[in-house]
């Protein structure tokens, strides 16, 4: 039997969180503590490709997987663009194969 969430609001009143908003909030404070990591061991300075791929390390590190400059293609209206658009950071924990509004 599969179990359901309990549809009561937060403690602070709001309603309550989805699982899916739940996994993309994780996944953004994982991916900022990562950004935060590598300002702090880094510093100021470098090139931005440096921060870049040890941005990409660190993700590794924690286990998520990544790439830097992936390529989409971009749709418009149904029809797909013949050019690409480069992502500077993109996630697999973000790609779904559901295109539907995250609550």
């Amino acid at each position: 039997m599969e179990r359901k969430s309990n549809p009561r609001p937060q403690p602070d009143g709001r309603e309550p969180e989805s699982p899916e908003r739940a996994a993309l909030e994780a996944l953004v404070e994982a991916v900022v503590g990562a950004a935060y990591e590598v300002s702090n061991v880094l510093g100021a300075g470098f090139l931005e490709k440096l921060y870049e791929r040890a941005l990409i390390e660190e993700l590794r590190l924690r286990g998520i997987p990544s790439a830097a400059q992936a390529i989409f293609p971009v749709a418009y209206k149904g029809s797909i663009s013949v050019r690409t658009l480069p992502i500077w950071l993109w996630t697999a924990a973000c790609s779904s194969k559901s295109s539907a509004p995250i609550n």
